[in-house]
């Protein structure tokens, strides 16, 4: 038996992207080290929303991760950031991780954060279907690759640097290319 947690976050603006990001990795590190971890993954959906789908031995291990190190760190920065939040857990006869349809289908069902500001979504309890995963980019690859190696007995590296996971992600573009000059649409798809 184990569990399965699910987390979809909305941020208000793409000006939270690097914190976000940022919060993201050291947690992913702390995930994959964590007692109990089985595996997880990170999906970038339109609309700057993300979901985290990660399975767990029992409610325990993954209660002793959420309240500990980086993911508690991050949690009060969600009331600044997001303007959408709902979490969903339950059990699983298999620790294979579910899929998007399942994912979203318990999330309806889920607890909704409360939030200082919220979307109208947000507060009239609608979460909009997910489009698809769009970037399955370098935070999944860096949960997978820690989970890994730690799977493995490999030391966790100290540092993995964001620059080289982003041209990892992205090897069409220029490294020197500044995010902050591009428009980001709502509707992008």
């Amino acid at each position: 038996m184990a569990i399965i947690s699910a987390t979809r976050l909305r941020l208000k603006s793409a000006a939270y992207l690097l914190p976000f990001f940022w919060h993201v990795f050291k947690a992913s590190r702390q995930t994959a080290a964590a007692p109990g971890f089985l595996g997880g993954r990170l999906f970038w959906d339109r609309r700057l929303v993300f979901w985290t789908v990660t399975a767990w031995q029992d409610c325990r291990t993954m209660r002793g991760f959420q309240t500990s190190g980086a993911h508690r760190q991050a949690m009060p920065q969600l009331a600044r950031w997001c303007n959408e939040g709902s979490t969903a857990h339950w059990e699983t006869d298999s620790s294979r991780l579910p899929a998007m349809e399942e994912a979203y289908r318990r999330m309806c069902t889920g607890k909704f954060i409360a939030l200082p500001v919220s979307s109208p979504m947000h507060q009239l309890r609608q979460i909009p279907k997910p489009h698809r995963a769009l970037w399955r980019g370098a935070m999944t690859r860096t949960m997978e690759l820690l989970a890994g190696l730690v799977q493995e007995k490999k030391n966790v590296p100290d540092t993995l640097h964001l620059e080289n996971l982003y041209r990892q992600s992205w090897p069409e573009r220029s490294s020197n290319e500044n995010l902050r000059n591009r428009p980001v649409s709502s509707e992008q798809e």
